[in-house]
């Protein structure tokens, strides 16, 4: 069990009793963990289990698994919200990858750039949760000497639900080595919809600069 606002790194995880879960996240709020492993064998275990109100916790390089029988990697029970995947490993071997009950309205979990199994995700019946997928994305802007654009403006969306698309109309800016970092979604889905967020309308533009704009596919490597 962990507390709020704390930041946890480098932790390996084994459990093999049944009915237990590697971390069990019950009340806790906005916790960053990175380069965590977790491995539960027991049955009706669980790998990463949210309980009761939670929040805004983000994992960073996650390898979870589970291998016992109902065992779930990842299980959000009720009201939890807002946690973020990135750049983990998910999988779940006589279980579910994903289990969500939580049944708060509007509640989205995010996943980006993190392996798992979309045929292998449950939602119960009360469940309105959203799952996210998507991609990290790295922009570089440069003038016609290869010179990096600071400040360069990059806005996208991709047109659609506004309930299903968390990334409609995004504004932003590249840092002084003309770089920007960031991620956009391929597939949100929940208990009943499936929706793809392609293509994107990318638009780019500096002062004093000829603008241009291109169009991606989620899927694409360009």
């Amino acid at each position: 069990h962990y507390s709020n606002y704390l930041n946890f790194n480098n932790i390996k995880i084994i459990t093999t009793a049944n009915n237990a879960d590697g971390i069990s996240l019950n009340g806790q709020n906005n916790n960053v963990l990175r380069n965590i492993n977790v491995s539960v064998s027991g049955s009706s275990s669980r790998g990463v289990y949210c309980i009761n109100p939670s929040s805004n916790n983000e994992f960073y390089s996650l390898n979870v698994s589970a291998a016992g029988t109902n065992g779930n990697a990842l299980h959000f029970a009720t009201s939890c919200s807002r946690y973020s995947f990135f750049d983990s490993n998910v999988n779940s071997i006589q279980g579910f990858d994903v289990y969500t009950s939580s049944g708060m309205t509007g509640t989205r979990h995010s996943f980006i750039n993190t392996s798992l199994n979309k045929t292998n995700i449950d939602f119960s019946a009360t469940s309105t949760d959203w799952l996210d997928f998507g991609w990290r994305v790295n922009l570089f802007g440069n003038d016609s000497l290869g010179n990096p654009l600071e400040n360069m403006y990059v806005a996208w969306n991709d047109a659609g639900n506004l309930e299903s698309n968390p990334t409609n109309d995004v504004i932003v800016f590249t840092d002084s080595q003309g770089m920007y970092e960031g991620y956009i979604y391929e597939l949100s889905i929940n208990r009943t919809n499936e929706f793809y967020h392609n293509n994107y309308s990318f638009e780019f533009n500096k002062p004093g600069y000829n603008s241009s704009s291109k169009n991606l596919n989620a899927s694409d490597n360009v």
